[in-house]
């Protein structure tokens, strides 16, 4: 037994190659927004404008986005929230990236022996 196949995770589902790769990845990216965007996991450098006029740079939650916030002040307080452009980066590597790696994966564990 080697070391790989130790800490293989097998994604090689019966049940999941019957599906196309296109119904696989919505139904990841589903989860993963799901995921950000109803927890509060503070990831994504952002902007926060404050009504004063300050601009304060933050790691933002996309819930915050939907004003599902564990941190009421933070949203109550801010004229605007935005990601700067490393945050926009970070999502998209998230949201479409790692379902896309997800999917892909398990299209090429179809045509294993």
């Amino acid at each position: 037994m080697c070391l790989q196949d130790s800490f293989n995770f097998d994604l090689n589902i019966v049940y999941m190659q019957r599906f196309h790769p296109i119904f696989l990845f919505s139904v990841f990216f589903i989860l993963l927004a799901a995921l950000f965007f109803l927890v509060p996991i503070e990831l994504f450098s952002g902007v926060i404008e404050l009504d004063s006029g300050r601009t304060v740079k933050a790691d933002l939650s996309l819930s915050y986005f939907l004003e599902f916030t564990s941190k009421p002040e933070l949203v109550r307080g801010a004229n605007s929230l935005h990601l700067d452009a490393q945050g926009y980066f970070l999502s998209f590597c998230f949201l479409v990236g790692l379902p896309g790696i997800l999917t892909y994966r398990i299209w090429l564990n179809r045509f294993k022996e």
